[in-house]
């Protein structure tokens, strides 16, 4: 008795497995998303301010390199000559050495004061982090511009586009430093009355305040609702016309019909599973009725 039992566990787990096997869950592609203008727009907003913070870094940056040699070269000259001044002590009169050692060391106090203030405003610092900074949106600005260039079929997949920009971009609003005032108030003295001024969206340190409403997809308008729906259209007519063909090659190369699992196995890199079962039913139920239409007429 325990060893039929047993046999029959073994059995049925057995059977369990093979359904578990047959019932196994087909991984869906990532459904294909085609580049739109609202797209587009994303990118165009975020290039207009990348190429404005790369002019107001270089510009930062040549201010902080102004500032840093206005610091550095009077730290060096009064180092230089305080150290020379040292070998010459023994030639200035006894009368006056305590004048002299005096007035050298006032002048090696006045080139540490002078060190120790361009530390703590880390002019030094704040130079090299603009000067990367430019670099880095400069870089950001010319991917997009280029990207943009591009015909759609041959960008790359708006999703991870859009994706890789969104960290990017994040990413460089964080570490950059802040634009000082003087550099802010320059830029839009000098571009103002520039022609494209007004189209350029500008970053926000600008006091350029733009509502939220005016970036919200107008999805609920008539004429994206009929492109959208045209758009689907031409998506669905392009999925069926890939089911056709490969059913026509499957056809020629193997002499029969292909099964409902074989066109699924061999599209669902090309189309999305639930996409793809709803447009075999659909060829199943126009095969089923034109079928009946043919038994239905008289002979």
């Amino acid at each position: 008795m325990n060893s039929n039992n047993s046999a029959n566990t073994n059995t049925n787990s057995n059977a369990n497995n093979n359904n578990s096997n047959s019932e196994e869950v087909v991984p869906e592609a990532i459904p294909e998303i085609e580049w739109t203008i609202d797209h587009e727009d994303i990118l165009i907003e975020w290039a207009d301010k990348a190429m404005c913070f790369r002019w107001l870094h270089s510009r930062a940056h040549a201010l902080y390199s102004k500032l840093n040699y206005n610091y550095t070269i009077p730290v060096i000259v009064i180092s230089t000559l305080t150290g020379t001044a040292n070998f010459a002590q023994d030639r200035v009169p006894v009368a006056y050495q305590g004048y002299f050692v005096m007035i050298v060391g006032g002048f090696n106090i006045l080139a540490g004061i002078i060190t120790t203030i361009q530390q703590f405003l880390k002019i030094t610092q704040l130079n090299e982090a603009h000067r990367v900074s430019g670099i880095a949106w400069d870089k950001f600005y010319r991917n997009i511009k280029i990207e943009l260039a591009r015909h759609p079929d041959e960008r790359m997949h708006v999703n991870q586009m859009l994706k890789m920009c969104k960290e990017e971009f994040d990413r460089l609003m964080e570490t950059s430093p802040n634009i000082p005032d003087e550099i802010i108030a320059e830029f839009k003295n000098k571009f103002k009355d520039s022609l494209e001024y007004d189209d350029i969206i500008k970053p926000e340190i600008c006091d350029k305040l733009i509502s939220t409403e005016s970036f919200r997809n107008q999805w609920a308008s008539q004429d994206n609702l009929m492109k959208k729906k045209n758009l689907k259209s031409q998506k669905d007519a392009k999925m069926k016309q890939t089911i056709i063909a490969f059913k026509s090659d499957f056809s020629k190369m193997q002499g029969r019909e292909p099964v409902r699992t074989e066109i699924i196995d061999n599209l669902k890199d090309k189309i999305d599973v639930k996409t793809l079962t709803g447009i075999l039913d659909d060829f199943d139920r126009e095969t089923r009725r034109i079928s009946m239409e043919n038994v239905e007429l008289p002979v």
